[in-house]
């Protein structure tokens, strides 16, 4: 398991800014990309447990070095029962720096799966979803992040099956951050 753990913390690609200017407070946009490690367990009695692509997407505003308040998105991109699955969690965070590298980051909101390909709106299940993390700072303009995510949904119309309702979903990854400004 360590040296699974160690393929994905190496492996992380993501993204996330600190602001060109070196300075945290302001406007920040940070990006980011890496791996997760994925468990789910469906209605139907089967379970997900696999390695796949994470990408993390956050606004924010930085009030002093300290702290600042994001809106972000955590995605999930993954195959299941045959169809691409797209998960997100859109929502409302805090960062704060404990030391000048070393940072907390938690987020609450909405949570939700579609099929990738068809995009149909009315095939969405939505749930209570939250994340929260460690950062590091390694450079000036780029993190790494662990975290852990959860996703919870009660009733689904995604397919005809009902293979994802309700549903439960939790992940661990390992993301490194750029920011943009």
């Amino acid at each position: 398991m360590r040296k699974l753990f160690l393929i994905i913390f190496v492996s992380a690609i993501s993204f996330q800014s600190i602001g060109f200017d070196g300075k945290r407070a302001g406007g920040q946009i940070a990006l980011g990309g890496g791996l997760s490690a994925i468990q789910g367990k469906i209605s139907n009695a089967s379970e997900l447990d696999s390695i796949v692509s994470a990408y993390s997407l956050r606004f924010g505003y930085g009030f002093n070095e300290n702290f600042s308040i994001f809106f972000g998105k955590e995605s999930h991109v993954y195959q299941y029962a045959g169809e691409d699955v797209l998960n997100e969690i859109s929502a409302l965070g805090v960062k704060l720096y404990l030391h000048p590298r070393f940072y907390l980051y938690a987020a609450s909101g909405m949570g939700g799966f579609t099929n990738i390909i068809a995009l149909d709106t009315s095939k969405v299940a939505l749930g209570p979803g939250h994340y929260y993390g460690v950062g590091i700072q390694v450079f000036r303009h780029m993190s790494i992040e662990w975290g852990r995510s959860q996703i919870e949904v009660e009733q689904s119309d995604l397919d005809e099956k009902g293979i994802f309702a309700p549903y439960e979903q939790a992940s661990q990854h390992f993301l490194v951050m750029f920011q943009l400004f």
